[in-house]
């Protein structure tokens, strides 16, 4: 069952053209909108055909999830940009993971 969820939320996010987020771009954004990205991000996320057949159950609480790791997800990919190792996809590919371990 796992392994399904991983293959589908994958394939979401291969699904469409990636909005790839550079680091000099995140970097001229406030703490406030780096957050509001996220959040939209997890919106799209909960609305879309592949995640709501996971989360379909309890939306509300996958919501929760993401928003309690939104600061974490902002923190890591500062870390990432400041270090010099996002690729152009990284922001996708690390709240992929976050939405992952929301996925109950």
């Amino acid at each position: 069952m796992r392994t399904a969820i991983v293959v589908a939320l994958l394939s979401f996010a291969w699904a469409g053209p990636a909005a790839a987020l550079d680091c000099p771009e995140w970097k001229r954004m406030t703490p406030e909108q780096k957050t509001a990205r996220i959040e939209r991000k997890t919106e799209s996320h909960l609305k879309s055909n592949v995640s709501k057949r996971f989360t379909s159950e309890d939306p509300v609480a996958m919501r929760s999830c993401m928003y309690e790791f939104t600061p974490e997800i902002v923190a890591r990919y500062d870390h990432l940009c400041e270090q010099g190792q996002s690729t152009a996809n990284a922001l996708d590919d690390l709240f992929d993971k976050y939405f992952l371990s929301c996925v109950q």
